[in-house]
């Protein structure tokens, strides 16, 4: 099962979700995490992770734009679970992550703001 967790919106939780999700998984099996914000704060806590945790953890890539689709798919059949950290913004890599992926999860703050950022993102 591949889950992309994407939103237009900056700020909401994207990668936390991404990196909690992932290191569950890790725990039911082989789990790839796929890093697609430019920021790579998912693959940071990833590299934190495997130097100070014992318990298992996701192997991780960065990929950006439509590569999260082209390079994506063949990594993510190697593993039982992927997830993609798609970074805020409509752009191609999280329109990538939504076609690679058969389950998006869409963080959405407690706000005014953060609820009409999620209009653009259903018209996606």
């Amino acid at each position: 099962m591949i889950y992309a967790v994407v939103n237009t919106k900056g700020g909401v939780g994207k990668t936390t979700t991404a990196v909690h999700l992932a290191a569950m998984l890790s725990r039911k099996g082989a789990t790839l995490l796929i890093d697609g914000d430019p920021q790579a704060s998912a693959a940071s806590w990833a590299a934190w992770r495997r130097e100070s945790e014992r318990t298992p953890s996701p192997t991780t890539t960065v990929l950006a734009g439509k590569a999260i689709l082209s390079e994506g798919k063949g990594l993510a059949e190697k593993y039982k679970h992927a997830v993609v950290d798609a970074g805020g913004r409509d752009s191609p890599g999280m329109r990538a992550a939504l076609l690679l992926a058969d389950r998006a999860i869409i963080p959405i703050g407690a706000s005014n703001l953060d609820a009409a950022a999620m209009d653009d993102l259903l018209d996606i």
